[in-house]
């Protein structure tokens, strides 16, 4: 009996497929644009997230010069509890490993968002220094969708929105 190399309960597990989506996506990333990976359950989305980390870095030179990317991937599903300075601190966690940087602490003070620039503002030296000063992060964030009927309002999108669009850009 032949057994399927294909197992659906790993994540990545010999991941074939999407050459074109996969390149399309790549070459948005250089020109400034987010992406939704939108389907059913257990249709692929996990997998392809993995895949799109691995294209990043194989692929660097190829679709994303003169970029040097920065790949931070993480699931919402995989914490205890989804609030927004959690999840802020899970995207600084997944940029701050690549640097020295000084632990994340929580504001007490309910502004996230605030919190979360102060921590990265010194790091984004240590970064140009270690990638080149044309860094460029990528979020690879699995299941963001899990957030929407856990947070209070859609004030964290509102702030990743501008995060994206605005800030990191502005800091350059």
């Amino acid at each position: 009996m032949n057994k399927n190399p294909y197992n659906a309960s790993l994540p990545g597990n010999n991941f074939v497929g999407y050459n074109e989506t996969r390149k399309d996506i790549l070459i948005g990333f250089r020109n400034g644009h987010s992406f939704a990976i939108i389907g059913g359950r257990r249709c692929g989305k996990t997998s392809l997230l993995m895949q799109i980390e691995k294209d990043v870095i194989t692929y660097k030179e190829r679709f994303l010069t003169p970029f040097h990317p920065v790949p931070v991937r993480f699931s919402v599903q995989k914490l205890d509890f989804i609030r927004p300075d959690l999840l802020f601190e899970e995207m600084y966690r997944g940029i701050s490993k690549h640097v020295n940087a000084n632990s994340w602490k929580s504001a007490s003070n309910g502004r996230d968002y605030d919190n979360f620039k102060r921590h990265l503002k010194p790091l984004i030296p240590e970064l140009e220094q270690k990638f080149g000063p044309d860094f460029l992060i990528i979020f690879l964030i699995d299941e963001l969708d899990a957030a929407v009927n856990k947070l209070p309002n859609d004030m964290f999108f509102q702030n990743l929105r501008h995060f994206l669009m605005i800030w990191i850009t502005s800091q350059n």
